[in-house]
């Protein structure tokens, strides 16, 4: 098997989250929903349940939402991550996580899968910054879709999906990345048609009316 395609294997059936949880001692700790936490860069953290939000800057701009076998590492000084909802999560020294895959002559294929996940955070906030804010609204409701249900909402072709208890205004914002005020304007059409029920929790969409809106009126 060449190096390339044991790549494929490992990344394929997610064996690094196994791995290390069998072979390097990490600290298991948990967060509660709404808890905040700021850790070293000397240390990174494997989620085993739950879902965490990784964040940056005083406007707590959100980079990575991360639920179970995903890694998050401190990407920015002033970065931290708050749990979205109740989350168990076990914390690793890098140094010793090394020592081990270099024993195991892993760390060239973690280093690589670490990296093509991090060009994957990196170009989707390149490509988020890119877009109308219209089209960003549009994106990260499936992104948050695809998350609870594992399909675009397109792939829907009928019924009312409830959004997770944590898919608040507040949180929205911050995923879309624009002015209150903006991002209020660009939010309406879509509660003013039904398409979207955002008054109280949990939110829920039409799929049906979210699909003959975007086909009859959208054109990104």
């Amino acid at each position: 098997m060449s190096f390339l395609e044991f790549q494929a294997y490992i990344e394929n059936d997610d064996l690094f989250p196994f791995y290390l949880r069998k072979h390097v001692l990490g600290k298991k700790k948990t967060i509660g929903q709404g808890q905040k936490i700021s850790y070293p860069t000397d240390k990174f953290v494997l989620i085993d349940t739950g879902l965490v939000a990784a964040s940056y800057g005083k406007k707590q701009i959100i980079y990575q939402l991360a639920g179970k076998d995903q890694f998050v590492f401190q990407n920015q000084l002033d970065s931290h991550f708050e749990a979205f909802e109740y989350t168990e999560y076990r914390e690793f020294q890098i140094k010793d996580v090394v020592v081990q895959l270099e024993k195991e002559k892993l760390l060239d294929y973690f280093l690589l899968f670490l990296l093509k996940k991090e060009e994957k955070i990196i170009q989707k906030l390149v490509e988020l910054g890119a877009m109308h804010v219209d089209k960003r609204i549009h994106y990260q409701l499936n992104e948050i879709f695809l998350l609870v249900y594992g399909c675009q909402i397109e792939d829907k072709q009928k019924g009312v999906y409830n959004f997770p208890l944590w898919l608040k205004m507040s949180v929205f914002e911050r995923l879309v990345r624009t002015s209150p005020a903006n991002f209020s304007k660009k939010l309406q059409p879509l509660i003013q048609k039904y398409i979207l029920s955002s008054h109280q929790n949990p939110w829920h969409i039409n799929v049906k009316l979210w699909n003959t809106f975007y086909k009859k009126f959208c054109r990104f």
